[in-house]
């Protein structure tokens, strides 16, 4: 793609996380990277299309925009977020990387859809991982 240039900022609490949660909160804000450079492209080669663009033109054209807009992207492609979790951390179930690649998406319509119990599991396994509790199955920095 063209030079593009995106900053990513990470909060400081990662620092008391599990690897497998830090890894999770780098592939959304990567995929948030991704989603505007593919945008910023298209903007210079106007014939240039993939998924991620026609996903996002039906989203604008549903009343998404902003973060919300590439919330929305994300929780689309949530199976590819959990795959990557696992090739990374192999011993990684599909249940815990599906709680983790959930982190940040749970203002999405996909998440609304989800039920209450599904909801409140992917936000405690969350927590779980990200605050270091004892209840935390992931790898823990030293």
């Amino acid at each position: 793609m063209d030079n593009a240039e995106h900053q990513i900022s990470i909060n400081t609490i990662l620092t008391t996380s599990s690897q497998e949660y830090i890894a999770a909160t780098m592939l959304h804000e990567m995929f948030h990277a991704y989603i505007r450079t593919v945008v910023n492209y298209k903007r210079f080669h106007s014939t240039y299309t993939n998924d991620i663009l026609d996903i996002r033109d039906l989203l604008i054209n549903a009343g998404y925009s902003g973060d919300d807009l590439s919330h929305e992207i994300m929780a689309v492609f949530i199976d590819e977020m959990i795959y990557s979790l696992q090739e990374m951390f192999p011993g990684l179930s599909g249940e815990r990387a599906t709680d983790l690649a959930w982190g940040g998406l749970y203002e999405t319509s996909v998440w609304n859809s989800l039920s209450d119990a599904k909801k409140n599991n992917f936000i405690n396994i969350g927590d779980q991982e990200k605050q270091h509790l004892p209840s935390a199955k992931g790898t823990f920095c030293q």
